[in-house]
């Protein structure tokens, strides 16, 4: 059963300066985090866990933190104002329950190894302890993203008749035991495709019907490693994503097609340092073509501080997750 949204108002009062926690997979990259965290006013990490010690002593020496630990229940009785977790692995569900029992904000990396049916129990359990969630789908706070919306929204290109997101890269198995393995979950779908379903309904609205095919290419291993899906829109309207571990030069971009004009976004996927480029199309109109270089890391955690501390109502959140994997689990029924 899937827990309907309730706004929550807390009254929490921060301290002048914000204590975060740190929570992480030690198979998980987080150097960015910190990058990321030294940029932002008002914010130190004071606390760290890891599930591998010497990860912990590691990434806490590097960052000048002098509390970490292997051991979560003692992460969790410091002093810490928001939880960062950064885990993909089948641990994600039992530590984010456990952070959402002692702590009010928890900021996650998008969920991988977990069902519809956990998502819906976090929920429930963040409801009752009026706790506040952000999911990391970082694509979503990129401006040019945040541009084209509105753009959507004000019919600006006309009646929308078609988003599609295309995602690919070149990933070798045997970099990741994870991949490898049918029982962590990890997959082009979960991994990639997760983040092309969230940034469809986030611009396009709710996916009504999906038609997917799935398929080991290149990599004989347990899990895809391409992934194509046609979908429709509960706005009557049509998409399609395509994503794989496949290509060394790929194109990757979203299109929105309308009857009055187009929207293009480019290297939203590159992870160099390449500028976003937005491209608008208008009948009658000459093209205009935006360029940004954007931190997306930066922006996700200047965002998340800032609906944390201002008590809003935060997005993405565990209901938009809870959206996602609702797909995410058709198209693995329909491709298995």
């Amino acid at each position: 059963m899937i827990v309907k949204p309730v706004k929550i108002n807390l009254k929490v009062s921060f301290p002048k300066k914000i204590k975060w926690g740190v929570a992480f997979n030690k198979n998980f990259e987080v150097q960015s985090f910190f990058s990321a965290i030294q940029l932002i006013n008002k914010s130190r990490v004071t606390s760290i866990y890891s599930n591998g010690f010497n990860e912990a002593k590691e990434i806490a020496e590097k960052n000048g933190v002098s509390e970490f630990t292997n051991d979560l229940n003692a992460f969790l009785n410091n002093e810490v104002d928001i939880v960062y977790l950064a885990d993909n692995s089948n641990e994600f569900y039992k530590n984010a329950k456990e952070i959402l029992e002692k702590k009010k904000f928890l900021l996650c990396e998008k969920p991988t190894s977990i069902s519809s049916n956990e998502i819906e129990d976090l929920i429930e359990i963040a409801q009752q302890k009026n706790a506040k969630v952000i999911i990391n789908y970082s694509h979503r706070f990129n401006p040019l993203v945040v541009k084209a919306k509105e753009l959507i929204d004000k019919q600006v290109i006309g009646k929308i008749h078609s988003i599609s997101a295309s995602y690919h890269i070149d990933f070798l198995p045997d970099e990741s035991s994870i991949y490898k393995s049918k029982l962590s979950g990890i997959s082009v779908l979960r991994d990639l495709g997760n983040q092309m379903i969230d940034l469809l309904q986030y611009l396009g609205g709710d996916i009504k019907e999906i038609k997917s095919f799935g398929d080991k290419l290149l990599y004989k291993n347990p899990q895809n490693d391409f992934l194509i899906s046609a979908l429709k829109f509960e706005n009557n309207f049509y998409g399609n994503i395509s994503v794989s571990y496949l290509s060394k030069k790929p194109i990757n971009r979203i299109e929105i097609l309308g009857h009055n004009g187009s929207i293009l976004i480019e290297n939203i996927f590159d992870k160099k340092k390449s500028p976003t480029i937005l491209t608008i199309n208008l009948f009658g109109e000459a093209k205009k073509v935006f360029r940004k270089r954007i931190n997306k890391t930066f922006i996700m955690l200047k965002n998340s501080q800032k609906d944390f501390l201002k008590n809003e109502n935060i997005s993405p959140s565990l209901f938009d997750a809870l959206k996602n994997f609702k797909i995410i689990e058709e198209i693995e029924k329909q491709i298995t």
